[in-house]
């Protein structure tokens, strides 16, 4: 197991089960939004302009953008706004 010198990919699946979000990704946006600190740290233009050119079927070509990019900003908007909800 040590020894072992191939590698994983965390959430390998993300093409299945990440379309089915897009709801949640663009309400998650909208709150945002709404979010000083959000409006300043996160690209949100650019967040919302993926959610809108959401192509038909996401496949491993739109990992640069939406796996990486549109996730990792909404994750760290909803840590924003955790933050922010239990520390001000």
């Amino acid at each position: 197991m040590f020894d072992r010198t191939t590698r994983g990919a965390q959430a390998a699946d993300w093409i299945e089960w990440f379309p089915a979000m897009r709801g949640q990704i663009r309400d998650e946006l909208e709150r945002l939004d709404r979010c000083d600190t959000a409006r300043r740290c996160l690209d949100l233009a650019r967040l919302h302009a993926l959610v809108e050119q959401w192509p038909e079927r996401l496949g491993p070509e739109h990992e640069p953008e939406y796996h990486l990019r549109l996730m990792r900003g909404i994750v760290t908007g909803w840590f924003i706004r955790w933050f922010e909800q239990t520390y001000s």
